[in-house]
């Protein structure tokens, strides 16, 4: 498993290296380059406990992790009874590894699913730490293929807990053309970084997996219908139910009202418009589903706790002040 650091190492060490192995100052910048690749194991303990799991699983013994002096040349522990006891081919440990990878994978899927972008990057981390055989010349076409692999199943992580397909299929197009469009393996590994933080994200703002099909269905297209007249009366039509009943089991699982939901989501994507065109009051609340704009200022502060006016001069005038910095 490898290579990977236990911390970044600065041009004076590279340096250093350089000089004890007599390496040519012309080699300098590939050096460089390579070690700002090699994955960095920030949480050693975590690490090596990973690592002694995983392998006493496949030994079915107790594993001790060794330190091996590398830059001095010192191989440590070769009596140690865990080093002599089971000599294992080449094929075996790949298979081994192969097998950890997945159940690293398999962690990260979970992380995914639960919006924990903290676990999932841990879980990242440790994912670009195996190295498997490698099948093309092109390590950069190698990260694409792989990038590709992981957004895939990030996508369908987050359809497990019941996130819109239309969220999903939307991100999931822009991180394949980011793939398509990057063009070094340091970059692919910054892309993927961000593309599970954004899965994350998709996760807290759009999961439904804690509500019933029948307030998933309601919350979501109101999500998707909201310029639209909607009501109680409307969504109870469209899902055979009564208004009663409804109104009963949407108040019971999301703690507001219908009516509630349908002004919150318009708000919210009416803060969009205001932030980002010019268009009057009148006609962002029109674009938003509300029927006058005085209805829409109200609904608004209620909400934001300033009106729409004085949001959009919140937003400009916080765009100013990034532009002087």
């Amino acid at each position: 498993m490898g290579p990977f650091l236990y911390e970044s190492y600065s041009s004076a060490k590279v340096f250093e290296i350089m000089s004890v192995n007599s390496f040519l100052p012309d080699l300098q910048r590939d050096i460089i380059s390579f070690y700002n690749r090699i994955t960095i194991i920030s949480d050693v303990t975590t690490w090596n406990i990973l690592i002694s799991n995983i392998m006493s699983r496949f030994f079915q013994h107790k594993i001790e992790i060794h330190t091996i002096d590398a830059a001095a040349n010192i191989v440590r522990n070769t009596n140690d009874t865990a080093v002599k006891e089971k000599s294992v081919s080449d094929s075996t440990i790949a298979f081994a590894s192969i097998e950890a990878r997945y159940e690293v994978e398999q962690e990260l899927i979970e992380a995914v699913k639960r919006g924990d972008v903290k676990k999932a990057l841990y879980y990242n981390n440790l994912f670009y730490g195996f190295t498997l055989d490698p099948t093309d010349n092109d390590p950069v076409q190698e990260g694409k293929d792989m990038l590709i692999a992981v957004n895939t199943f990030l996508r369908k992580a987050v359809q497990d807990v019941y996130v819109h397909p239309l969220y999903i299929d939307d991100l999931n197009r822009k991180e394949t053309l980011a793939i398509k469009q990057c063009n070094s393996y340091t970059g692919l590994k910054s892309l993927c970084a961000s593309m599970i933080r954004k899965y994350c994200l998709l996760v807290k703002s759009y999961s439904r997996v804690q509500y019933s099909e029948l307030v998933r269905n309601c919350m979501n297209y109101i999500d998707f219908h909201y310029m639209e007249h909607l009501s109680l009366e409307v969504l109870a039509k469209k899902n055979a139910v009564s208004k009663t009943y409804l109104s009963a089991v949407f108040k019971k699982e999301t703690a507001q009202t219908i009516t509630d939901y349908i002004n919150e989501i318009r708000v919210h994507r009416s803060t969009f418009l205001l932030n980002t065109t010019s268009l009057s009051i009148q006609n962002i609340a029109e674009q938003c589903g509300f029927s006058d704009s005085n209805y829409f200022t109200r609904t608004f502060k209620r909400h934001q706790n300033m009106t729409p006016m004085q949001y959009r001069k919140l937003m400009l005038n916080s765009k100013c002040r990034k532009r002087s910095m």
